[in-house]
């Protein structure tokens, strides 16, 4: 049987980027090296936020965008075996597209 996995609202799930733990000369880097942003891939949407009239209102993050947050956006859930983060749209800083 074969999941779907829906966020809830105006949340997004998002596959965070792998940062380095060596520098380019081979020096480790400990975690809290890279306390600005991070950056991920957002791999499901939900539906939307709910305004007072009781009307759906669709976010403007897309599958597959990068987006940029912070270390204390959402939260890590696993799900289906992998390390994923879920948070509120409103979490994310940018937004990174391609242009076509």
């Amino acid at each position: 049987m074969s999941k779907q996995i829906i966020p809830n609202q105006d949340r997004i799930i998002v596959k965070k980027f792998q940062e380095p733990t060596h520098s380019k000369g081979g020096l480790y880097l400990p975690e809290k090296h890279s306390e600005g942003t991070y950056q991920g891939e957002v791999l499901y949407v939900g539906p939307g936020k709910i305004n007072k009239n009781g009307d759906r209102i669709p976010g403007q993050i897309r599958v597959g965008d990068i987006v940029c947050f912070t270390r204390i956006a959402g939260v890590m859930h696993t799900i289906e075996g992998k390390d994923l983060v879920v948070m509120k749209e409103e979490d994310v800083s940018a937004i990174i597209r391609e242009v076509k």
